[in-house]
């Protein structure tokens, strides 16, 4: 490529500026949107697509698209890797998560280079890349080497990209609905999505245009031992529940499966036992998105299935919408009092819908009515929670695993307690140990109210109105 391309300095635009300033949207206009656009034509004189790229620094969601898109044609066509990597600097800037791993891997690469001078400047920028994409203080080495940032590397086809223990080369190329190791395309269409007649339609075919692109395949993790100790430790009364998960996953892991995936569950256990945090608790720790529903009171089955185009209402399946918005091929859905959805059918059952979406044979090509395509929703893990079996259809009982999910019993009273404490402390905004004692007495009534009721909700609405009659003052809340 020239040093100018029609009046552009390449050095001072920003073509070169992923080597040197931090991705914000601070750091770039309008105008130099509008240069890298030029460029981006210079290597693509018949793309008409580059006529379409929002050139306001403020359209993030439509910027952070269309450099995502450009990155994949750029590399299948042979661009300018500094190009390339401006596109990458765009997407991470308007915010795209693995875009701004990408960079920092990048970035890092270049300061592991042999002679490099500006080894601090590359790391302290692949940190900026990195950590505002981020949560929590994990190590950054550990983030470039996730394999969240694989898959989005191999979405893009991204060049000359940073590999752990030495590896090198081109990525892979884009994966599709039978490639489990990365990146899948849930939807098959030669084409984008069909053009909606209303404008609410179009703008959710475009947020779920994702699921024909591809999507990450959230990967088996190296330390599940820890994670089921966690979940032992926090969660005592629910072992049998643990054991039978881990099972599983360990014998995925022992077959060589890379993919994380649960089989269908119910979990079954009185109220309050703590069904809806054990789910939160693992899916957190199994980094995979998840999503809590409520079947109590559904009256049909349209907050699961959606509804077709032509309709006010019309929306996709919540699947594919929470996929689509997660960029993830198996989240969990946990669907709560699975046992009190409606047994009417006139306007569909929520679990007859269900059926469908677990059954192998059917969920790798559920129709859509929204978006008109078929739509892969095997990688699922589906999850729910229940009472009781009563009010469960045989049919649904038969495709799911069923296990009991134990109340806490009164040796696990210290447990609960401690529990109930950070949560309370969290919504103060204050550290457990900040939180005043409670006088023996008042906790020898809190202990003989969990030994008769097992509730843990009631347990910690309890320890909170003790806390609300301390004083003010013995709380000590920071500002």
């Amino acid at each position: 490529m020239p040093e100018k391309i029609e009046g552009i300095d390449l050095q001072a635009s920003i073509h070169c500026r992923w080597r040197n300033v931090a991705p914000d949207p601070k750091h770039f206009t309008a105008s130099d949107v509008r240069d890298l656009v030029d460029l981006t034509r210079y290597h693509l004189p018949d793309n008409r697509e580059l006529d379409n790229i929002p050139m306001s620094e403020k359209s993030h969601k439509g910027l952070r698209s269309a450099s995502v898109h450009l990155i994949g044609i750029l590399v299948a066509n042979g661009g300018d890797e500094d190009l390339v990597w401006a596109w990458v600097w765009i997407a991470a800037a308007t915010g795209e998560q693995f875009a701004g791993l990408a960079l920092a891997g990048r970035l890092l690469r270049e300061a592991s280079d042999i002679g490099c001078r500006d080894r601090s400047r590359y790391r302290r920028l692949a940190r900026a890349a990195a950590f505002p994409n981020c949560f929590g203080n994990t190590a950054l080495e550990d983030l470039i080497n996730s394999k969240s940032l694989d898959n989005w590397l191999s979405m893009i086809s991204a060049p000359d990209v940073y590999r752990p223990m030495g590896q090198s080369g081109i990525a892979s190329p884009r994966l599709t609905t039978t490639d489990r190791h990365g990146c899948i395309k849930l939807i098959q269409s030669a084409g984008g999505l069909s053009v909606g007649r209303r404008a609410d339609d179009q703008k959710a075919l475009d947020g779920l245009e994702i699921l024909r692109t591809g999507v990450a395949v959230v990967n088996m993790p190296k330390n599940l031992e820890s994670i089921r100790q966690v979940l032992a430790l926090e969660f005592p009364w629910a072992e049998d529940v643990t054991n039978a998960i881990f099972d599983d996953l360990f014998l995925s892991a022992a077959s060589g499966s890379p993919e994380l995936h649960l089989a269908p569950t119910i979990l079954v256990g009185p109220p309050a036992s703590g069904k809806t945090s054990y789910v939160k608790l693992l899916s957190n720790h199994l980094q995979l998105p998840c999503a809590i529903l409520s079947a109590a009171g559904s009256a049909d089955n349209r907050f699961l299935t959606g509804t077709a185009r032509g309709w006010s209402s019309a929306a996709p399946c919540f699947p594919a919408e929470f996929m689509a918005k997660t960029a993830a091929a198996n989240p969990i859905i946990f669907i709560d009092e699975l046992e009190k959805a409606s047994f009417d059918s006139r306007n569909g059952r929520l679990q007859d819908t269900l059926l469908v979406m677990i059954e192998p044979n059917s969920a790798g090509s559920y129709l859509d009515e929204f978006i008109g395509l078929p739509v892969d929703l095997s990688h699922i893990n589906w999850i729910a929670g229940a009472n009781s079996l009563n009010g469960i259809s045989p049919a649904l009982q038969s495709r799911f695993r069923v296990i009991g999910f134990s109340a806490p019993e009164e040796h696990h009273f210290e447990c609960i307690l401690e529990r109930s404490k950070c949560r309370i402390a969290g919504t103060l905004g204050i550290r457990p140990e900040d939180l005043p004692a409670i006088d023996p007495v008042v906790m020898n009534a809190l202990f003989r109210l969990f030994r008769n009721t097992s509730d843990m909700r009631r347990m910690q609405r309890a320890l909170r109105a003790v806390y609300a009659k301390c004083p003010r003052r013995a709380i000590g809340v920071y500002h």
